[in-house]
């Protein structure tokens, strides 16, 4: 039978075709390794942990864990040993990781900015793909997410301060008694300072207190508006004091944490502090920063917490690695931000530039997927696009984290070079295994950190690798609009495709 040209290029085609399905079944490992990490329309559930240090989670056989009870978790996961946030601070940190987008882009920086309506969530993303939404909080008495404070568009259920023990399993059951997907965002903010243990909870070690320092939150809030009262005038503005002068005069016990939720309610009154900053600077005038005792004492107290937080967390991760919730979730554990504990003599998180304020946990639980351990660099606005490649097979446009999804596969894969975090808009760091680069236009400064000799950021080498620095500033510049306020620390210079070659072939790597 003859056959026309169009029937013999038709069959040609359709031989090319069954051949490259063959080869691809027998080549194409890693492509069904990509399509087995994928769990398509399976629920989210993420434990963010305000405030807690990497390496408060001992997991790896690094020391003895306080953590018996998330590190069940973490084993199960892929855990990312160079994970950091986009600032020193729970606000500008967490709405990065909400949104994907750097805190001068999202322009959420302090506490008291409002995320802008036409910026989209992670949880507005997911509500628009059929998911179901819901919000928890376990905290003290400030949370980054309450309607007081940002609002927290997209969700459909929303409980600001639910019991960790019961009220969060009971959430995500009734959520799981609906057909439909759900995506669950737990934000804990009990591990911030001052460091105060709540009923029924007790210091890891016995170690002498730093004099008058508070260990319980009763015997805080009085050393707080005692504070507040002397420093009335630094805090609030000239017409809030005088138009509330007896108030300040007066001993009468909760009328300034009163003050401080009513200000918070009605912002238009006053543009008001954060209340962190002045329990903070309560709690650690008590403190000297340059002892090791005192580091050390605070060290124990902020590990009690994390300690007594693991404990609560007993049931929740118990019920989410029931079998039948864990084959269809994906589980992640991480922090917006860490602490510091005098390394420079700094404590608590503030307008810090080293890592122990960047340096965060991150570990993502994928059902089918063996647990394993990756170094490869990631940021806190890599979790939005990363969940959404792995739930919906889709990374989201306009946003500026990358999906993890090749290094969750591969540890070996790297999506990103360079981790970057900024800071109230004069600091700016960039940092790979390597190096880090810090330019702090306020200070007129820049500084080169050579992490693999010197982890700690003790020893500031710019003048001996200044084409090192060079080079991390160009990136720098090359991925943000960098807003130095006139300071040009490296002006004229550009980033060039090649540079960091020409650096190999000269040792620096």
């Amino acid at each position: 039978m003859k056959h026309t040209p169009t029937v013999n290029l038709l069959r040609i085609c359709i031989y090319a075709l069954l051949i490259v399905g063959v080869c691809a079944a027998i080549l194409g490992v890693v492509r069904r390794t990509r399509g087995n990490s994928s769990c398509r329309n399976c629920n989210v559930v993420i434990i963010d942990i305000d405030g807690l240090r990497s390496d408060a989670i001992r997991c790896l056989g690094e020391g003895n864990t306080i953590t018996p009870n998330l590190c069940t978790l973490v084993r199960q996961s892929v855990y990312f040993t160079n994970a950091f946030s986009q600032a020193p601070w729970t606000a500008p940190s967490e709405y990065s990781m909400i949104t994907s987008l750097y805190p001068n882009r999202s322009l959420v920086g302090w506490s008291q900015d409002i995320l802008s309506a036409s910026v989209p969530t992670m949880a507005q993303y997911f509500q628009n793909h059929r998911y179901q939404t819901a919000y928890a909080g376990y905290v003290r008495d400030y949370n980054t997410f309450s309607e007081d404070s940002h609002g927290h568009p997209g969700y459909d259920f929303t409980s600001y301060n639910a019991d960790l023990q019961s009220e969060w399993p009971a959430i995500i059951s009734k959520l799981e008694q609906s057909r439909r997907p759900y995506f669950f965002h737990g934000y804990i903010s009990t591990m911030h300072l001052p460091y105060l243990l709540l009923p029924g909870e007790t210091p890891l070690r016995s170690l002498k207190s730093p004099k008058g320092l508070p260990n319980t939150y009763p015997e805080f809030v009085p050393i707080w508006e005692q504070y507040v009262r002397r420093h009335a005038t630094e805090i609030f503005s000239e017409t809030a004091v005088r138009e509330n002068a007896n108030m300040f005069r007066r001993q009468d016990p909760g009328e300034i944490i009163a003050y401080f939720k009513f200000l918070e309610r009605n912002r238009d009154v006053e543009r008001l502090p954060n209340p962190f900053w002045t329990k903070r600077d309560a709690y650690l005038q008590y403190i000297d920063f340059h002892s090791p005792d005192d580091a050390l004492y605070l060290t124990m107290m902020y590990e009690s917490k994390v300690f007594a937080l693991d404990a609560k967390m007993k049931s929740l991760t118990e019920y989410l690695l029931r079998p039948d919730i864990a084959s269809r979730t994906v589980i992640v554990l991480t922090s917006s931000h860490g602490e510091a504990f005098g390394e420079h003599a700094m404590f608590g998180h503030y307008n810090g530039v080293y890592n122990e304020a960047y340096h965060v946990p991150l570990a993502i639980r994928i059902p089918g997927y063996a647990g394993n351990v990756t170094s490869a660099v990631t940021e806190n606005l890599d979790l939005f696009p990363t969940l959404s490649d792995i739930t919906l097979g889709v990374v989201p446009t306009g946003i500026q984290g990358k999906s993890l999804r090749l290094s969750l596969e591969d540890s070996s894969a790297r999506v990103a070079d360079y981790a970057i975090s900024m800071n109230n808009g004069y600091f700016y760091a960039i940092q790979d295994p390597s190096y880090k680069l810090m330019v702090d236009s306020r200070a007129r400064r820049v500084a080169l950190y050579d992490l693999k000799r010197d982890p700690g950021e003790f020893t500031d080498i710019i003048m001996r690798k200044p084409d090192i620095a060079r080079y991390y500033f160009g990136i720098l510049n090359s991925r943000i609009v960098l807003d130095l306020n006139g300071y040009q620390p490296f002006e004229g210079f550009k980033y060039a495709p090649g540079t960091r070659e020409k650096l190999i072939e000269r040792g620096y790597f």
